[in-house]
């Protein structure tokens, strides 16, 4: 961490009233060769964040870890390069970050390819589809690190990658964003780790700051199933207004999934 110092700013208000003042004198007095110079007034500024946001800085306040079937490759793509794009984001004290705004733009030209999601309680293939991992592994990571969870929206099925209601859900066409926010009194800063064996892959995400919380401190999560809807929606309801939760006991290993090529 280098120290800041002062900059320096056009004072436009007052630049203007000497222009203004220069320019009323030279059409009472007349100019040489029409020309009217002042000269422009400047004001110091002091830098918004100092060094010292960052005494201490480089404590890990929270991870988030997720694995994903690297044979699946345009998929592979896809959260590769959506988590290499979080590597080294700063959010300042009281920033809040949308994930979409760093993901973004998620289309075949910027790289992304298509690949499985779930839509409307189904899966199809999208271009940018397995970025909602990366936002799940964020989410975990932000979790883990007591940060604030200004927005977030839960899939319409339950991924195989965390368990149950710890999925962040995105959406690159419309609004389904996950945003968070820097609520300690230092900056924080995002770590991402990509590995990938061309059989399995792992998506990590550590987020670092100074350390604000009681020493000792532990962190964990547990998710409870609270209750089950088994109706069966009229043959003109919409999917998307029923949440369905799948059980399955036989849910394949990640080698069976990376055996038979599809994804669960």
């Amino acid at each position: 961490i280098k120290g800041g110092h002062a900059g320096i700013t056009v004072d436009k208000d007052a630049t203007y009233n000497d222009l203004s003042e220069a320019v009323l004198t030279a059409s009472q007095t007349g100019t040489k060769d029409g020309v009217v110079t002042v000269n422009a007034i400047y004001k110091k500024i002091e830098p918004s964040v100092s060094a010292s946001y960052f005494d201490g800085f480089g404590a890990l306040l929270g991870e988030g870890v997720t694995q994903f079937n690297a044979t699946m490759k345009d998929r592979s793509v896809n959260v590769t390069m959506a988590t290499k794009k979080f590597n080294g984001v700063i959010i300042y004290p009281g920033e809040t970050l949308s994930a979409l705004s760093i993901m973004r733009p998620v289309t075949l030209d910027a790289g992304y390819k298509k690949a499985p999601t779930y839509a409307g309680g189904d899966v199809v293939d999208e271009i940018g589809g397995g970025i909602c991992q990366v936002a799940t592994t964020l989410y975990n990571a932000a979790l883990n690190a007591e940060l604030g969870i200004v927005y977030r929206k839960s899939h319409s099925r339950m991924p195989s990658y965390v368990p149950a209601g710890l999925d962040a859900m995105v959406y690159s066409q419309g609004n389904s964003d996950f945003v968070i926010q820097n609520n300690y009194s230092h900056p924080v800063y995002i770590e991402t780790v990509v590995t990938n064996n061309g059989t399995f892959g792992e998506l990590r995400f550590r987020i670092f700051g100074v350390e604000e919380r009681e020493a000792g401190r532990t962190i964990s999560y547990e998710s409870k199933l609270i209750e089950k809807d088994c109706r069966i929606p009229a043959e003109d309801a919409d999917p998307s207004e029923y949440f369905k939760l799948v059980y399955d006991d036989k849910m394949p290993t990640l080698e069976e999934s990376a055996q038979t090529g599809k994804e669960y």
